[in-house]
């Protein structure tokens, strides 16, 4: 029996004002036409439900709703509910970007306008303080450091301040400021925050896990004298899990695409998951397409696969022996339409399997500045022609598997870190300072921009916060894995190199398997 059109809108106006929201008059009229093509009024709750959790997943302030909210959200609530659109790859160039207002003590989703490649020194000065701010306000909120002393285990309570404030002080009583650690002078250590620098004597400092090195944002626990802080204590701030700071801001996105509201908000996707448990990445780094043994390696590979092909192989540069330079882009070109002739060999990988591709520092492309764009378009073609699944991206990247997030950079992090430390631990896990180190700066890359350069407007793309479930850090070091507060750290090890060594995630269920060629 056909609902009536008046009982329709009745029902619309009613549930809205229960789920706290108010209806402008025209939404009401669309919503009704659209909803009375419904078979029943079992129908027409259903579909009502789905709309208020869609606006409610992306933490609307406003109690009114408009036509153009209404069209998003009925947008946003048909397209999730896709069963292609269970894996996104998301470019660095369009990740959203967010400043931390201190004031507010909340995240502001900056304007979609034009970012600059050569901006104003301004933008440089903004990119650390914001850094700053986002490592700052977790410290804030983190209950067990702020009473609690680095160097002691007793409950002596301890509060965090400034530089500016230290300097004024004449009391030489311990304190702990949070800063950056900064040469200003060669060999002559300052901490740096947003209200100036102090110099520091690091003679008797006492260091936690992690490798510290220029750059790093650190804590110093000390006592000010004569003008200089001597470091008693030196440890990375502390870094919390994606729950946590869900918890506190709201479902926010963060991490890239349409919705406003954060992957793991969505009970679709959810769902969704459930039924791909099974679904895994195989992860190989550093690939020399240019080196015959490797091609024949990655034969081997897709052999072993070819009955039961991965949701997507994530292939990550360098894909040369030798670093790009002018005579190596037909190489490049070259060696990339071997790869598709190989995978093509395997129908029921090409078929099934996405190949998520990721220049790695030396491949074709502008310079080694980050992020770095995905490979040239002409190379691209080639490849997809043989491929149809085959997505090129940034280095940087990010991609999401249902709620699951991951994200992935190619660069020798390890080595510079190390060559800039300050400080070596007399501990032999170094994945797991390595892992404690990006985690704790929410920054994939906390170096001097000397040693890692960026494009000051983009460095919102490197940032680690919230925390993702996969970080893939593709280094020239050895294979490894490490589970630190629900983040899983990857690094597949370099393939050339390395006895033909890669990894196996499974999203899902959190498994990563170190896996190898034969050889």
């Amino acid at each position: 029996m056909e609902i009536e059109l008046s009982e329709i809108r009745t029902k619309i106006v009613n549930h809205f004002k229960f789920s706290g929201f108010n209806l402008k008059q025209e939404v009401a009229d669309k919503l009704s036409r659209m909803l009375k093509k419904c078979s029943s009024p079992e129908d027409v709750q259903e579909a009502l439900e789905k709309i208020t959790d869609v606006i409610l997943e992306r933490g609307i302030t406003s109690t009114l709703i408009d036509i153009n909210l209404l069209e998003q959200v009925l947008q946003e609530a048909v397209s999730i509910n896709e069963p292609q659109d269970y894996i996104f790859v998301y470019d660095a160039f369009y990740f959203p970007k967010f400043s931390y207002n201190c004031d507010l003590k909340k995240f502001v989703k900056c304007k979609l306008e034009p970012l600059s490649l050569h901006p104003e020194a301004a933008s440089k000065i903004s990119l650390f303080r914001e850094r700053y701010n986002i490592v700052l306000q977790i410290l804030q909120r983190h209950d067990l450091f702020s009473v609690r002393s680095l160097a002691s285990a007793n409950n002596e309570k301890y509060s965090l301040t400034t530089t500016e404030a230290l300097i004024g002080s004449s009391s030489s009583d311990s304190c702990i400021i949070l800063g950056m650690l900064v040469q200003l002078k060669e060999g002559e250590y300052h901490l740096e925050d947003l209200t100036g620098t102090v110099k520091l004597d690091l003679t008797i400092a006492s260091y936690q896990k992690g490798i510290f090195s220029e750059n790093s944002i650190i804590i110093v626990e000390g006592c000010y004298e004569d003008k200089v802080l001597l470091a008693k204590a030196i440890g990375f701030p502390p870094f919390e899990s994606a729950q946590k700071t869900v918890n506190y801001f709201g479902n926010i996105n963060f991490f890239g695409g349409n919705s406003s509201a954060c992957p793991k908000a969505s009970a679709q996707l959810r769902d969704l998951e459930d039924t791909l448990v099974n679904s895994f990445f195989v992860v190989i780094s550093d690939i020399w397409l240019d080196i015959p043994q490797v091609l024949s390696k990655l034969k081997v590979l897709f052999d072993g696969y070819s009955d039961n092909p991965p949701t997507a192989f994530i292939l990550i540069g360098n894909f040369s022996s030798e670093p790009y330079g002018t005579l190596h882009y037909q190489r490049s070109k070259d060696t990339f339409k071997q790869l598709a002739i190989l995978i093509a060999m395997f129908p029921n990988i090409q078929e099934k399997s996405h190949f998520i591709i990721i220049p790695g520092p030396e491949d074709v492309g502008p310079g080694n500045i980050f992020p770095k764009p995905a490979l040239p378009s002409s190379i691209q073609a080639e490849f997809k022609k043989r491929v149809p699944l085959a997505k090129f991206t940034t280095n940087p990247s990010r991609i999401q598997l249902c709620t699951k997030e991951i994200v992935i950079i190619r660069d020798d992090l390890l080595k510079k870190l190390c060559s800039g430390a300050i400080h070596f631990s007399s501990s032999a896990d170094i994945p797991d300072h390595l892992t404690h180190t990006i985690l704790s700066q929410a920054y994939l890359c906390p170096l001097p921009i000397h040693s890692r350069p960026i494009y000051w407007e983009y460095s919102h793309s490197l940032s680690l916060y919230p925390i993702p479930d996969f970080l893939i850090l593709a280094d020239r070091y050895t294979h490894f894995s490490v589970c630190m507060n629900d983040c899983t750290c990857v690094n597949p090890g370099p393939f050339s190199q390395n006895e033909f060594y890669f990894s196996a995630i499974y999203p899902v269920t959190g498994v990563v398997e170190d896996c190898l060629v034969p050889l």
